[in-house]
């Protein structure tokens, strides 16, 4: 059977199809799957249960930090466990989205759950995790590592298709969804924790003009060109 990398590393830009690549990619490949969005959101919806504003920068972070430290997270695809408990899968709500953003951008939140996404990486073989920072700041150890872009009347249009499967009853003004999409990468790559940003080494994928089968072949063709000898 042919090695693999231990590590696969998929960062971009939202919507761009990361975490449907990186669960096509896991079950083509029998990977463990790290799904690093879905930490993000747990934090949102469990600091949310204890009284916390996630969107008031002005924030308590020792008291966030006291509420985090004891959370150990488990993963099982799009499940997340946190000490055991399960998520509501109103985590991956459209309303979640701007909580889950919030609290990406707390250094407190970003060491917690750094740590844990190389505590869990470590009991397995071979992950592939998706997000912003885990090939430049995680993983940047990672063998094979991948960097998601689209253009942002694509992004809207695919984040309009994610609300209309969601709720399909409500408008969708798209210019205004368009300038989310915009201001969301913007914030990515100018917070001061951990921007986004392509890592080195890393393979630039523009997905906008993709569909998933055709994302999933390219990353299968730069697994096997990293699998094959150097001559």
């Amino acid at each position: 059977m042919p090695r693999l990398p231990r590590i696969i590393t998929i960062d971009g830009q939202a919507h761009t199809g990361k975490s449907l690549a990186a669960t096509k990619l896991a079950g083509e490949l029998n990977l463990y799957l790290l799904n690093t969005g879905a930490m993000y959101r747990s934090v949102a919806h469990l600091l949310g249960e204890a009284g916390v504003d996630v969107l008031d920068m002005n924030r308590e972070a020792d008291r966030i930090h006291a509420l985090i430290a004891p959370w150990e997270f488990a993963l099982n695809g799009h499940e997340v466990h946190v000490n055991g408990t399960p998520m509501p899968p109103t985590i991956f709500d459209e309303p979640m989205n701007a909580l889950a953003s919030g609290v990406s951008k707390w250094a407190e939140v970003r060491r917690k759950l750094q740590a844990e996404q190389k505590r869990i990486a470590g009991l397995h073989p071979h992950v592939i995790c998706e997000g912003r920072d885990q090939g430049t700041k995680v993983f940047p150890e990672a063998e094979l590592k991948f960097f998601f872009l689209a253009c942002y009347d694509v992004q809207a249009e695919r984040a309009a298709r994610k609300k209309r499967e969601l709720s399909p009853d409500d408008a969708i003004d798209m210019a205004a969804l368009r300038r989310r999409v915009e201001e969301r990468d913007r914030e990515d790559k100018s917070r001061d924790v951990d921007p986004l940003r392509k890592a080195d080494g890393a393979v630039e994928i523009d997905t906008s003009g993709m569909t998933p089968d055709e994302v999933l072949a390219r990353l299968l063709q730069e697994v096997a060109a990293w699998q094959a000898p150097a001559t």
